[in-house]
């Protein structure tokens, strides 16, 4: 079943257009204004970057970071904007995961991966399905789509859904890491006896897209209280588009300044939700499937701490937000656990 994101305020321009959401101001300052649309379709020459993560893990924010970098607007797979897949220059997805829909064809040049700590994206991914009412098509989702974004669901929706959820759903966020890291292999591919052999996905390994990841962005990094560390992140991606061929980016000066400015704006991003239902760390998980996301995460963390991965950037970020990860969910881990058993006494 699948239901589908709203994500609004896109359309498109032409890049070779130099407008840019962000103005210099002179001395590091800026002025935010709205970001603007290709005219008809990109210049075939423009360097196009797909931003792909688990559902609930932040690509709304991010895809404002990207704008602001950029000053175009970006699209998404399910063409909710109905701005079409072949005229903007970044696109946002949750492929593979069943929320999202390869459907750009060919028209991504590019990749870079945003992951969050499946502690926190799957409760704000239910918050989602909560929002559409756990909708199985396009047609039930729109129905639902001035609902997104507004309101978090009670703690025993939450219960529930998790309880019929969690396995499946960890197991894709695991999924989604290791198709992009791959370059595009999946999981469940021909059978062979009792093993399942992973498949390529034909589009990665026939370069209608390279599909692996120029950056790992982590979430928690751009949503920081340190600001220095948010700033840094953003300056991952904007290092990924500086080096794109025929894309315009905002001078490294202002970015501390872009970013601020997105930051402040709450609005473009998550705040209506905020006091309306139970924030996303009153939403738990039992000890025992705290135990079992730690233990794959550290699974996933092993394999690309090891070589040849750990020669890559990449995969160097990825295993440093894996052990935090990790390091986060052993902590509650070990407060469930005390708490489950002075209950039982």
């Amino acid at each position: 079943a699948v239901s589908v994101f709203i994500l609004l305020n896109i359309a498109v321009e032409e890049e070779t257009i130099h407008r840019f959401l962000t103005v210099n101001l002179g001395g590091g300052k800026c002025k935010w204004s709205a970001p603007v649309a290709m005219s008809n379709t990109t210049n075939p020459l423009n360097t196009t970057t797909l931003l792909a993560s688990y559902p609930g893990s932040g690509k709304r924010l991010t895809w404002r970071l990207l704008e602001a970098l950029t000053g175009k607007i970006s699209g998404d797979d399910w063409d909710l904007s109905e701005n079409g897949h072949f005229n903007v220059l970044t696109m946002k997805t949750s492929w593979p995961h069943p929320e999202g829909v390869w459907a750009w064809e060919g028209n991504m040049d590019q990749f870079i991966m945003l992951i969050r700590n499946p502690r926190f994206a799957i409760p704000s991914y239910h918050t989602i399905r909560h929002e559409l009412d756990y909708s199985t098509n396009k047609t039930e989702s729109l129905k639902r789509r001035d609902y997104v974004y507004t309101k978090r669901a009670p703690l025993e929706a939450w219960e529930m859904w998790r309880d019929e959820n969690f396995e499946r759903e960890m197991d894709r966020w695991c999924w989604f890491i290791d198709f992009w890291m791959e370059g595009g292999l999946r999981r469940n591919g021909t059978v062979t006896g009792n093993h399942t052999n992973p498949a390529e996905d034909w589009r990665c390994f026939h370069d209608l897209m390279d599909c692996t990841p120029k950056a790992v962005i982590k979430f928690e990094n751009l949503v920081n209280n340190n600001k220095k560390i948010g700033e840094d992140e953003m300056n991952k991606m904007g290092a990924v588009l500086d080096s794109s061929s025929n894309v315009n980016v905002i001078e490294p000066e202002i970015r501390p300044c872009a970013y601020s400015e997105v930051m402040s704006r709450k609005k473009l991003y998550n705040a209506n939700r905020d006091g309306k239902g139970p924030p996303n760390d009153l939403k738990t998980f039992t000890h025992k499937q705290l135990n079992a996301m730690r233990a794959q995460m550290e699974v996933i963390r092993d394999k690309y701490a090891a070589s040849p991965w750990n020669e890559k950037e990449t995969a160097v970020n990825l295993v440093e937000a894996l052990n935090s990860y990790i390091d986060d969910v052993q902590g509650e881990y070990e407060f469930e656990v005390r708490q489950y058993y002075s209950k039982q006494n």
